[in-house]
């Protein structure tokens, strides 16, 4: 009994430990980073890419130097943003790690729209793909990528899920006076 408790620990050790060695954010077939889905939402496109675009303002400190296409007649909004990587010193205070770029799209038809967040860049004298963290055998990869890359994926999903509210209608406030 005691050698199959044994195994059945080591198994799920080893089912922790591969499930931790897989990629922390989301690749596409060609090895590339990429946040992309679907969303059902009632409305037409029009009305959907004017929610786009209010979520863009509301997101964003500067929604103008973010966005760099906005095509109304095809409901496309696409834009360029940065967000910091954070890191922490010996001490135990934190520190700024630099910055990453990447850029999004989003896309609207009538009742539905599409999110896409691709190609991160960590601002560096030269360009610097951030797959190049999910190749452990790069000469660049260290095993603070990881962690790098989870603040990557929280900093993404939280701005799916602030773009998902900003979709949804506004609700119709009637004026009886």
């Amino acid at each position: 009994m005691k050698t199959l408790s044994f195994i059945l620990a080591l198994m799920l050790t080893t089912s922790a430990l591969a499930q931790e060695e897989g990629p922390v954010v989301p690749v596409n077939a060609e090895g590339m980073i990429m946040y992309r889905a679907v969303v059902e939402q009632p409305g037409p496109a029009d009305s959907l890419y004017l929610r786009s675009i209010g979520w863009l303002n509301s997101e964003f400190s500067n929604p103008w130097d973010v966005s760099r296409e906005r095509r109304r007649e095809d409901g496309i909004l696409s834009g360029t943003a940065r967000m910091t990587l954070m890191g922490t010193n010996t001490d135990g205070s934190s520190k700024q790690l630099g910055l990453v770029e990447y850029t999004f799209t989003i896309e609207s038809k009538d009742g539905r729209y599409r999110y896409t967040f691709t190609d991160f860049l960590l601002k560096q004298t030269s360009r610097f793909p951030l797959e190049r963290w999910l190749d452990t055998k790069d000469p660049l990869y260290t095993e603070a990528a990881k962690g790098q890359l989870r603040q990557v994926n929280e900093h993404i999903l939280a701005r799916i899920e602030s773009l998902k509210k900003g979709m949804q209608p506004k609700p119709k406030v009637l004026d009886e006076w």
